[in-house]
């Protein structure tokens, strides 16, 4: 199902030394739904209730990132399919790259500032509440199992805030001014995306408001936007392990080398 959206494979640095070769490459993989035939994100956004799953968000298109109803701040989840990635390789860096599609900071557009999570536990699209993170099969999967039943918008629990999870990385709106869509917040997911590629369960990330209430409701842009830039992005840098070929080339290359040091 995953493909590799954009892959740049690019010589960072060659060094050569008395005693052989040794190389360092960089490749990137850009994850974004509809970009070169991938189709391996999901998103989905708490605010509704486990009875009307659509009540509130337009599942895909929009994702709630925050609202004013009942004071609440509102957690979105989105995942990818990181499969593309060859073996072997080293995870340098990975970037979350989440969009605001609509929505405006009131007043003098004072910043607000979200935090990017590790979910609490596996998540199903189309069935996230803020208290579910699964509905089916049930009796579903509740975020946290101590949470009791949703009983109404101004409820609260860590279906919203994903507490005791650590924070992977915080972005600010500052200086955004009053109008958010089509600007984007960036977060450094690095530590959770080579976690996954070493084999620990992929829930996704959990993206959160964490302070500032001076705001409309805000909405991500999902993975059916019809803007297709605006849609989650994960960029992935890593360095993948040379083919022996790659590795002959270099080795000749640095041969030649000493050759015309010598001469």
């Amino acid at each position: 199902m995953s493909t590799i959206l954009s892959r740049s494979l690019v010589c960072a640095a060659v060094s050569v030394g008395m005693f052989g070769a040794a190389s360092s490459f960089a490749a990137t993989l850009t994850l974004r739904e509809g970009l070169d035939g991938y189709a391996g994100t999901r998103d989905d956004a708490q605010m509704k209730t486990p009875s009307k799953a659509n009540a509130y968000d337009n599942l895909n298109d929009n994702l709630y990132a925050y609202s004013t109803l009942g004071g609440l701040g509102l957690g979105t989840v989105v995942g990818f399919d990181i499969s593309g990635l060859p073996g072997g390789a080293t995870i340098n860096s990975a970037t979350l790259v989440m969009t605001f599609a609509n929505g405006s900071q009131w007043g003098n557009g004072s910043a607000q500032t979200w935090v990017v999570k590790d979910p609490t536990v596996q998540w199903n699209e189309g069935q996230v509440s803020f208290y579910y993170a699964q509905t089916s099969p049930g009796p579903g999967v509740k975020w946290n199992a101590s949470d009791a039943p949703f009983s109404g918008p101004s409820g609260t629990g860590d279906g919203i805030t994903m507490a005791g999870q650590p924070v992977i990385d915080s972005a600010s709106t500052a200086g955004y001014g009053t109008n958010l869509p089509g600007k984007n917040l960036s977060f450094d997911v690095t530590s959770l995306v080579d976690g996954w590629y070493g084999g620990a369960e992929n829930r996704g990330f959990a993206v959160i408001p964490s302070s500032g209430t001076n705001s409309a409701n805000l909405n991500w842009a999902g993975k059916a936007n019809a803007t297709d830039a605006w849609r989650p992005t994960l960029v992935i840098e890593y360095s993948p392990v040379p083919e022996p070929a790659s590795l002959g080339l270099l080795a000749t290359g640095g041969l030649l080398m000493l050759r015309r040091r010598k001469a």
